[in-house]
């Protein structure tokens, strides 16, 4: 028996709350019900520079500045020179994968329908630490759900004492939601910023496709998954946790785009290095998916609140 597609209703808004500060990064021309709180500035994103980040709260500033995944990047290094990937002329006047060859640089930020073209994100991870993104699906582009594969390397890299053999074995607890539009106009964020404390630390997670690294009743019916081996990228090997944030929208096809804010805490309190103040480079794909799925009871993004919610002292 086939799944009835989900009901497709939209609701409709007439107020608006948020930035009407024409000189922010956030301006929205429909705003009824200012709220300048909300504003976020070029100013203010600045005092964050990466080179000298004790300057600020880095976690809410994540919160309020996320990284846009679906927008093109290179990062790293460039082996010959040591110059800022970024900044290579040739990416910076086209960002293509072309123009991201170089020896010690990957690209990244590409969202699509299919999982052979989309491009992973390259993150780094801290221990017990928050890691803020945003996903943009574009008009008319079909979508009811976002599937994806959080991917690690299989053993510790070089450069940590316990490099070679050890086993990488972390565990993640994923936020996902759409940003509405009574609250700035659809942008993203502060609606899930609002909700998500940056001050909490889950305790629990054993939602397998919001959990990837949980143990709760692993390879059973509604248990967790387990990592599986999806070989070498760029040298190293990955193994990768593949899941799907369901019913994200109801509306197949919309006519204008829809943002999403997810939101990753790393679990642990120390990879296999043994160090708290360690990071990890992971990759995250995420591609969108428009397969029919049961109608839903309530947003899914009041569902997962409540989720989220429990995992919380």
């Amino acid at each position: 028996m086939l799944a009835a597609p989900l009901e497709c209703k939209k609701y409709d808004v007439d107020t608006y709350r948020g930035c009407d500060d024409q000189t922010a990064l956030n301006y929205c021309d429909k705003v009824t019900e200012p709220d300048n709180t909300l504003c976020r500035t070029q100013a203010e994103k600045d005092l964050c520079d990466p080179t000298a980040l004790e300057s600020c709260n880095v976690t809410a500033y994540q919160a309020k500045y996320p990284v846009a995944i679906e927008q093109p990047t290179c990062t790293g290094t460039v082996t010959a020179g040591g110059a800022n990937c970024a900044t290579v002329p040739e990416f910076v006047a086209a960002k293509t994968a072309a123009n991201c060859q170089q020896a010690g640089c990957t690209f990244g930020g590409v969202v699509t329908s299919d999982p052979d073209t989309t491009v992973a994100t390259s993150l780094d991870l801290k221990p017990k630490s928050w890691t803020f993104l945003t996903a943009t699906v574009g008009a008319n582009v079909d979508m009811y759900h976002a599937k994806y594969s959080f991917e690690i390397p299989e053993v510790v890299q070089p450069g940590h004492p316990n490099a070679g053999d050890t086993e990488n074995n972390i565990s993640v607890a994923f936020l996902v939601g759409r940003c509405l539009d009574e609250v700035e106009c659809g942008q993203c964020p502060p609606r899930a910023e609002t909700l998500m404390s940056t001050e909490r630390e889950p305790q629990i997670c054993t939602l397998p496709d919001y959990c990837p690294g949980c143990t709760e009743r692993v390879g059973q019916d509604g248990g967790c998954y387990e990592y599986q081996s999806i070989g070498a990228v760029g040298g190293v090997e990955y193994k990768a946790y593949q899941g799907e944030w369901s019913k994200l929208k109801r509306c197949k096809t919309e006519p204008e785009e829809s943002q999403f804010y997810i939101g990753i805490y790393t679990m642990d309190t120390a990879f296999a290095s043994g160090d708290a103040s360690d990071t990890i480079n992971v990759r995250l794909k995420v591609w969108w998916d428009a397969t029919s799925a049961a109608p839903r009871s309530a947003p899914v993004l009041l569902a997962l609140v409540a989720a989220v919610v429990a995992m919380f002292n």
